[in-house]
């Protein structure tokens, strides 16, 4: 899947033409538009093929922030948490994607301090999934120099494990200084995600002062390893009807040597199971390999304490023991959480190598919850 965030800069109403190259040469599943500027009774703006979504936030009539999402899709709308926030979330099975605008002009009585904290509430809430997550749009935040706004970003990304992957320039501008004329540049429309395997690209040669930004999925179907075993179905078994099958149908005729008679005992019997207890194939997943030892011990260790815990009768024992269940809990959230973050900031290094001490998922546990009394 790809999805495009571009700013148009003054309005998408003149620029469909544009907006029909991208829906072209990209074929985004999802198009964010930021400075779109539509009012929702100009419905005559629309993408054959695309449903139009916009944003709460009506200034003066009109979106800042529209979506074109590809029909049928399965991507439904997600609420923000605060209605007066240039944000436009949509979802479907296993993906959440967000397009943001941070305009430099606020409604409301909102200040920039005010909005910039509603962005990151916002944005916190939609970041607490289990899902791929896709943040991405015009911040108007440089992440070329160090300011409250990028700090306050950065402890966001870092606390949900996302990365920031665009390195160079978003947006540039030519402008007069004294009898030259000059470029600016600057890095402010921003990629944050989850899934490091995820392809984004820059492009300009568009008619705005900011590149488009797009975002491309790997959707490679994940092998699974599975060993396949056969088992006799002894549900459909009954002694009875096997022994009157084998005594009405079956003569044995018995050879002259002890392995001749060996053999036609077992024929028929395999051939009394095989009618009355068929076999039936089992397929068990291959059990992934450890990376994290010291979490693989403190889950065994957890299991031996809850099967402690529940054949002891002492009120007292049995509250030391949930203690100490509630210990590793605590332990194995802080060893995961620590560990995700770790990998996230050795890719952010530019290292390749896996942090020591990265679990899989399937490390995770089912229960994490605290055994009472």
């Amino acid at each position: 899947m790809k999805f495009a965030f571009w700013n148009c800069c003054g309005g998408v109403s003149n620029k469909l033409p544009t907006v029909n190259h991208i829906i072209d040469s990209v074929s985004p599943v999802l198009l964010f538009i930021s400075e779109a500027e539509l009012s929702k009774d100009q419905t005559w703006v629309h993408i054959n093929g695309y449903d139009r979504h916009s944003s709460d936030t009506l200034t003066y009539g009109r979106s800042r922030l529209i979506c074109f999402s590809k029909s049928h899709s399965g991507f439904k709308m997600v609420k923000a948490k605060h209605d007066d926030v240039e944000v436009i979330i949509l979802e479907d099975h296993q993906t959440r994607v967000a397009g943001i605008y941070r305009p430099f002009k606020h409604i409301n009585g909102n200040t920039s301090y005010i909005y910039m904290n509603k962005l990151i509430e916002t944005l916190t809430e939609a970041a607490k999934t289990k899902k791929k997550v896709y943040f991405a749009g015009d911040f108007n935040v440089s992440w070329i120099k160090k300011s409250t706004e990028r700090t306050s970003l950065e402890n966001w990304a870092l606390s949900f494990g996302l990365s920031q992957m665009i390195k160079s320039s978003t947006w540039s501008r030519v402008i007069k200084v004294g009898n030259e004329q000059t470029i600016r540049r600057s890095l402010i429309d921003l990629v944050f995600l989850n899934d490091l395997d995820a392809i984004y690209t820059v492009e300009d040669n568009y008619t705005s002062d900011h590149n488009l930004v797009s975002i491309k999925t790997q959707d490679v179907l994940k092998e699974v390893h599975r060993t396949k075993i056969f088992r006799r179905n002894w549900n459909s078994y009954h002694p009875d009807a096997a022994y009157k099958d084998l005594a009405e149908n079956y003569e044995l005729q018995m050879a002259d040597d002890l392995n001749g008679n060996v053999k036609i005992i077992n024929d028929a019997l395999t051939s009394i199971m095989d009618k009355h207890a068929p076999l039936r194939a089992i397929r068990l997943n291959r059990k992934t390999d450890i990376i994290d030892q010291k979490l693989e011990k403190a889950k065994k260790r957890r299991k031996r304490l809850r099967k402690k815990y529940n054949k002891e009768e002492n009120a007292d024992l049995k509250q030391r023991i949930a203690n100490q269940v509630t210990q590793l809990n605590n332990y194995i959230k802080m060893r995961i959480n620590t560990s995700r973050k770790n990998q996230i900031k050795t890719r952010l290094e530019g290292k390749t190598s896996r942090p020591s001490g990265t679990p899989l998922p399937s490390l995770k546990g089912r229960n994490l919850g605290r055994i009472s009394s």
